[in-house]
């Protein structure tokens, strides 16, 4: 089976301020069981979203405070910003690709499930996040 693209409103974000040529990403592949299904039961993982390593498994999913499974505890190397948006509706996980590195990030476009801007910078220190222009510090 092929990757499923979202087609909804998802498909206007657009998380890099500007595109270089030097973004690098990644493919990842997500966990179905770390999603929290939308309105309509789809399990989207949605372009912009911050994506956590899970520990001892090969397979990522999104960030959450709460999580028990690695996802709650990002750090340099365990982190990316998903490219692109995807429903793993039906299946148990899907590949995406996630950038990690030289990316120039525009805040506003971000799902960061309340992850400081901050922190986020210092645990991808290639990349830039801007908001309003205003680029943030590393914590």
């Amino acid at each position: 089976m092929g990757r499923v693209r979202v087609s909804t409103d998802y498909e206007t974000i657009e998380p890099l301020w500007t595109a270089t040529g030097i973004e690098r990403a990644q493919s990842v592949v997500v966990k179905r069981t770390t999603i929290t299904p939308d309105s309509d039961g789809r399990y989207v993982v949605k372009k912009g979203e911050l994506l956590v390593q899970i520990t001892g498994e090969d397979a990522v999913g999104p960030y959450a405070a709460g999580a028990t499974d690695g996802r709650q505890t990002p750090g340099i190397g365990l982190v990316w910003i998903a490219t692109e948006s995807i429903d793993l509706s039906g299946v148990d996980y899907r590949p995406i690709s996630g950038w990690y590195g030289f990316c120039e990030f525009n805040v506003q476009e971000l799902t960061l499930h309340d992850l400081a801007v901050a922190t986020l910078a210092s645990y991808m220190p290639t990349c830039l996040f801007r908001d309003s222009g205003v680029i943030a510090t590393p914590a």
